[in-house]
């Protein structure tokens, strides 16, 4: 259940309802090692990532990433898999910790560089 609502000024609604709401996700976050917004903007929105040492950090696209306990995971298809037909319809998985941000994996490129 929604406890907020959004109008023209903000968030409306009850105060100490929001605050016991927010204190339960707070409390999973603690719980699995989660930080929910970086994990849901990278759902939403993407994220950049090093698959291996040199390279360029790599987009990965929205519907290739998941929140999973510590971190997310991420999937992608490597540059070098083109002309390799063994590996046609693969697709590299590796997690991205939390406490990593920043360091191998970041919503923006600037964040890595």
């Amino acid at each position: 259940m929604r406890l907020t609502r959004k109008s023209l000024n903000g968030y409306d609604g009850y105060y100490q309802e929001c605050c016991d709401k927010l204190g339960q996700l707070e409390d999973y976050e603690d719980k699995f090692k989660l930080d929910l917004l970086k994990g849901l903007k990278a759902m939403d929105k993407g994220c950049y990532a090093y698959y291996a040492v040199g390279k360029e950090p790599a987009f990965i696209e929205p519907g290739d990433i998941e929140i999973m306990k510590g971190g997310i995971a991420v999937g992608f298809w490597p540059e070098e898999w083109a002309n390799d037909k063994r590996m046609s319809g693969q697709m590299c998985r590796f997690g991205c910790p939390f406490e990593n941000y920043g360091k191998t994996w970041a919503l923006t490129k600037e964040e890595l560089l």
